[in-house]
């Protein structure tokens, strides 16, 4: 625990969190730190060679040694591999850089009393000096490839006996480097088309359990999650989202601690300004937060490190805004720090979940007929700009976090939906029903032993598959939607021809009923699930069975791809999901955490998570990066029977036999609205792609479609609240406005917009004109506004 004082308390609200501490020794840009219990060693940096010791109880440095001079650190990397007793000493690794190196470093503690016991030592094991690193045959062995580009590289350690080092690099390079043999394991391309990767965030996690690494890297516009099999030697990638679009950010300093990542400082592109802005990713979340503080000066190039009992961050070194590198060296107590932005955190999600509720209590009042004004338009202005005052009162991170807020208010009222149409075409219960890829139709499987396809528009237009001799329990379209595929009781999975509505191919070879099947994304694969207790894999072109994969559940599950068709999801066990490898087979990962026989699992849009649900009528969403449960959605109070994500992951729609459609916001974990017009259990349910339209099925022999309630929303609300973005009016959902300040003016005039002439503005609303500068505000009255508005 860090015990040292600071130097000076900063002053400013912003900078109030951070202690300056003793001024490094010399000045240190895109340094490299490790720590050793109270120590933190600090090996170098742009134009220095020299080596530090800061003893994190005492408030002061000691020099270790110097990088041998024909040594230029341009970009280098320092990692601390295998220790002996951890007490006494740390072997490092340094390598990399523009100008490639490759040295080792045994070091024992230089702060020990003795001064004559640690020369003795230095010397005879050549300790707390750079050496070339050795392989077992006494060779040098260089880290690196001849054409390797290694400036601004990252690498971490893992492995299951923390053997091999994964190394990330520009253009956007991953290689996997085994330190007991000295060779490379695996080289690969990651999956971005950024090829400028460098002086970026690279962290880990590791599970030896498993003998699988599991690691994170942000870059600019990158952010991917990555899994390293050491058995199978393979990589799996997926997506993160990123804090914004437009942020270019590099050259920052970061750590990783309880799940977390802190981003301290950084810069844009070549030529921009250093920053002083903080942010931070939940992986458990999967989100990004900006916080209130700030680092009291900008700084690009610093570093990031942990005290030896994780209690504080030292930021180290770095470049300010001018470019001019410094002697910085501050520390902050981040649990104390997290756990106060936790609690404000947890204000705000709260206080959405309230309206939420209200909202929903005022859509149930209504009977699926919507008025605007019983939306209480004005108490969610009211909440937004409540909150807006609160953020105007922080000094950062609030413009950015506000078009998150006002889009989720929008989108709360755009997205809710009324019943459309009930079709009655099946003699029995209908099982499953899906939409086309491109909308315009669905289909539907029932216990008539029938496939049905309908065009929504003209929904006489009934076309019926007939070929199965029992009840049909799934049927899908084929991607391209030139195809639809089947499967049934009578232990058959048919491939159709939509256009001609021949059966193409029938694929034999479950022994049980066929529950599910499905196509991969690319429509080359098929995937099936069966009471027998197997999954199997088929090609669509020839009709053969490709691979068996085993599974122990009595109760077996649906079977669904991932979104690049490289896994599938699926019960391995009554109360375990299990996600396997479609080429190879093998299982990559299981889920545990339900209490009775799982029914159904599906992946997010992006792969990144997965809902399922079991007996026991609760709704469990997984993070597959850390491949723990993070959220559960409660309220049905029958079984659970389907679910579908919405596009964009948000929102999870489910359906029950207790007769109710279900629609939920998983990031609140809450229900945001019931369906209900279904007379027995509702089977199925699917989203159109373009989010607008639900469709149901059910044992009462019905198809119900749900249209979103857009069109008379998007009317009467943009006829009391138009958003004005650089001169054009938003006509689709608000993603990236950038709302700068909300004040209430009455009496001015529009004189800049000559389309607004044409728009009828209710009073005392607000029309807002954006710009980077200066907010204009203006309403139907001929007043103009005084040049003294909200400059910026």
């Amino acid at each position: 625990m860090d015990t040292a004082k600071p130097q000076e308390n900063a002053t400013t609200e912003t900078a109030m969190p951070f202690e300056t501490l003793t001024p490094l020794p010399s000045s240190l840009e895109n340094g490299q730190c490790a720590v050793h219990n109270n120590e933190i060693l600090i090996c170098g940096g742009y134009h220095t060679n020299e080596c530090y010791s800061y003893h994190t109880l005492k408030n002061e440095y000691r020099h270790i040694c110097s990088y041998p001079s024909d040594i230029k650190l341009r970009g280098h990397c320092v990692v601390k591999c295998a220790m002996g007793d951890k007490s006494k000493e740390v072997t490092l690794l340094s390598f990399g850089g523009k100008y490639k190196h490759t040295l080792m470093m045994r070091y024992v503690s230089v702060w020990d009393d003795e001064k004559g016991k640690i020369e003795m030592e230095e010397k005879k094991n050549h300790c707390n000096e750079w050496a070339p690193l050795i392989d077992n045959d006494d060779k040098p062995v260089c880290i690196g490839r001849e054409w390797d580009d290694y400036e601004g590289v990252r690498a971490v350690i893992g492995g299951s006996n923390g053997h091999l080092l994964f190394i990330t690099h520009c253009p956007k390079d991953i290689a996997v480097f085994n330190l007991n043999t000295f060779q490379y394991a695996k080289h690969d391309i990651l999956p971005t088309s950024n090829d400028q990767i460098s002086f970026h965030c690279f962290v880990s996690k590791m599970d030896s359990a498993d003998k699988k690494s599991e690691m994170i890297l942000f870059h600019e516009d990158v952010g991917i999650a990555m899994g390293y099999d050491e058995v199978c030697n393979t990589f799996q990638f997926y997506q993160l989202p990123l804090y914004s679009k437009n942020v270019t950010w590099n050259r920052y300093a970061y750590v990783y601690i309880s799940g977390n990542i802190l981003f301290f400082g950084g810069c844009g592109h070549v030529g921009a300004g250093a920053s002083q802005t903080l942010h931070k990713f939940s992986i458990r979340e999967n989100r990004w937060t900006k916080f209130e503080h700030s680092l009291p000066v900008p700084l690009s190039g610093c570093v990031g490190i942990l005290n030896g009992d994780n209690t504080y961050v030292h930021i180290i070194g770095g470049a300010n805004d001018e470019g001019n590198v410094g002697f910085t060296h501050m520390k902050v107590n981040v649990k104390e720090w997290m756990h106060v932005q936790a609690e404000k955190q947890w204000m705000v999600e709260e206080e959405e979940k309230e309206v939420l509720k209200e909202i929903k209590m005022e859509l149930g009042k209504m009977k699926q007929e919507i008025d605007i004004k019983k939306l209480k338009r004005f108490k969610a202005i009211e909440i937004i700009v409540n909150y807006w005052v609160r953020s105007l009162l922080i000094k950062i991170g609030w413009i950015d976090d506000f078009n998150t807020i006002i889009s989720k208010y929008l989108l709360v009222y755009l997205k809710y939906f009324k019943p459309l149409k009930e079709l009655n075409w099946h003699c029995n219960k209908v099982n499953s029903v899906k939409f086309s890829p491109d909308g315009k139709k669905i289909v539907s499987a029932s216990d008539d032993e029938t496939v049905r396809i309908c065009d929504i528009d003209a929904e006489g237009m009934i076309q019926v598959l007939k070929g199965h001799t029992d009840s049909v329990n799934d049927a899908q379209f084929s991607p391209d939607g030139k195809m639809v595929l089947s499967c049934s009781n009578d232990k058959t999975i048919r491939l159709w021809n939509v256009r001609t509505l021949k059966e193409l191919r029938r694929l034999d070879g479950h022994s049980g009923v066929v529950i599910s099947a499905e196509f991969s994304p690319d429509c080359q694969t098929i995937a099936s699930s069966s009471w027998d207790q197997t999954l199997r894999i088929w090609d669509v072109a020839s009709g053969k069975e490709k691979r068996k994969l085993r599974t122990h559940s009595n109760w077996m599950s649906g079977v669904r791809f991932s979104s690049d068709g490289q896994m599938v999801v699926s019960a391995v066990d009554e109360q375990i999901i299990g996600i396997w490898d479609v080429n190879s087979g093998k299982i990559v990962a299981e889920l545990k955490g339900h209490c009775d026989s799982i029914l159904h699992s599906q992946f997010s849009s992006d792969s990144r998570y997965i809902a399922s649900f079991s007996l026991e009528y609760i709704i469990r969403i997984w993070d597959l990066t850390t491949r723990s449960e993070v959220k559960k959605l409660k309220g049905h109070y029958g079984s659970l029977k389907s679910l579908v994500y919405s596009s964009d992951g948000q929102t999870v729609v489910s359906c029950s036999d207790d007769q109710t459609i279900r629609l939920w916001d998983v990031q609140l974990e809450m229900e945001t609205q019931q369906l209900q017009g279904h007379r027995r259990g509702v089977t199925s349910v699917d989203i159109a792609p373009d989010g607008n339209t639900i469709v149901s099925s059910s044992d009462d022999l019905t198809i119900r479609l749900w249209k979103v309630l857009f069109d008379v929303l998007k009317i009467k609300y943009l006829n009391e609240i138009f958003l004005f973005c650089d001169g054009r009016i938003l006509h689709h959902y608000i993603y990236d406005i950038y709302v700068y300040m909300f004040k209430k003016i009455e009496n001015l005039e529009v004189n800049c917009l000559s389309l607004l002439n044409t728009i009828n503005c209710l009073k005392n609303i607000f029309i807002f004109h954006l710009n980077m500068h200066k907010i204009h505000f203006y309403s139907r009255l001929k007043k103009k506004l005084n040049t003294e508005n909200a400059t910026l």
